[in-house]
């Protein structure tokens, strides 16, 4: 999983003090050198275990606090006992964009996710801490029968759900989602903010890319007779990045495009902190729910899916495939087994609602 390029932290939060980041069930340190290039090793100093990230930096190298030795960003170490010791610790490759570090292994063939949304102006990215694994928190925010329930603001009501058509399309190294029905109600004053017409279909298509994991939303509104675009459109990313086996980390990277000059969208600094402030109230309100579940094995095995759950197992296959890099096991085999009975299911459906 370390070979894809992964959002770490922040980068403003990279000043002389080291920190230590959990990625995938390793630890890391992250430090911003004297001359403002940023490290990233692993938090072990090969010496005697110590943590890195709890010595300081001086100059161009971290030094642990044991027994003072130094390593530099490419992992070169010096010892000021035995200076003619040749030590090496792992690092990694980083790149500062979009307000993040990023790392991954060195010499790693993967490509950097494309961000760059021409039109649109960029929002603080938001953060938050999942105490579910991976796939779960994919499951989530994949899926939008829970929209009706979880979400105050956009979405649908849950009396129109059976009015909601959800298509699913993947591919080898993607998947995505094309969901469209009426809009919930939600305050006038919201609907006033965002341009949303009275009767509005809300729009809500998506596309999953799994090196490393992370999923594109396209959000918008049309009116009942009419697929051209009305009000606020949204262009979200969201990088679901695993702590270990049992925590996620979601960051989001969220942009908007008002339907009003260009440059009002750019000095419109209000809507932009209101609508950073709806993201990260919508993204808790999903936290609470997914730390609620019963059961957090991510096993499709005995799970009732209805219409709406197809990406389960598109998913599953292609986390193991794509971004774990995993020979197929059984388990995934079994993935495949309730993909196929979703769509078994999802058949039957149509034929019993369409005349």
């Amino acid at each position: 999983m370390l070979q894809h390029w992964h959002p770490l932290c922040p980068a403003r939060r990279v000043r002389r003090k080291p920190l230590e980041i959990q990625l995938a069930g390793q630890s890391l340190v992250v430090f911003r050198t004297k001359s403002g290039d940023v490290g990233v090793l692993d938090n072990v100093c090969p010496h005697r275990r110590m943590k890195l990230s709890c010595g300081h930096v001086t100059e161009d190298a971290v030094v642990c606090p044991y027994h003072g030795w130094a390593f530099d960003c490419e992992g070169n170490g010096t010892s000021p006992g035995t200076p003619r010791l040749h030590c090496t610790t792992t690092a990694f490759e980083v790149v500062e964009k979009h307000g993040f570090v990023w790392a991954r292994l060195k010499n790693s063939l993967t490509e950097f996710p494309v961000l760059d949304e021409p039109g649109f102006t960029v929002v603080r990215p938001v953060e938050q801490r999942i105490q579910a694994p991976l796939e779960l928190v994919l499951d989530n925010f994949t899926e939008v029968e829970h929209a009706a329930t979880v979400h105050r603001f956009i979405g649908y009501s849950l009396g129109g759900m059976h009015r909601v058509t959800s298509i699913v399309a993947a591919s080898a190294d993607r998947v995505s989602g094309d969901n469209r029905g009426p809009q919930k109600p939600v305050p006038a004053i919201v609907r006033w903010m965002f341009g949303i017409p009275k009767g509005a279909e809300f729009h809500w298509e998506w596309i999953t890319r799994f090196s490393p994991v992370h999923t594109r939303y396209d959000e918008f509104w049309t009116s009942q007779d009419s697929d051209q675009p009305l009000g606020v459109r949204g262009r979200i990313y969201a990088f679901f990045v695993p702590i270990d086996t049992t925590s996620t980390r979601l960051v989001i990277f969220a942009a908007f495009r008002l339907p009003w000059a260009g440059w009002f969208n750019q000095i419109c600094l209000t809507f932009r902190e209101i609508a950073r402030q709806m993201v990260r109230f919508e993204i808790r309100q999903d936290m609470r729910m997914i730390e609620q579940l019963a059961d957090t094995r991510t096993e499709m095995e005995g799970m009732k899916l209805s219409r709406f759950d197809r990406t389960l197992g598109l998913h599953r296959e292609r986390i193991s495939r794509v971004y774990r890099n995993a020979a197929q096991t059984d388990s995934e085999a079994s993935v495949f087994r309730v993909e196929a009975s979703v769509r078994l299911n999802h058949r039957e459906q149509v034929r019993h609602e369409d005349p």
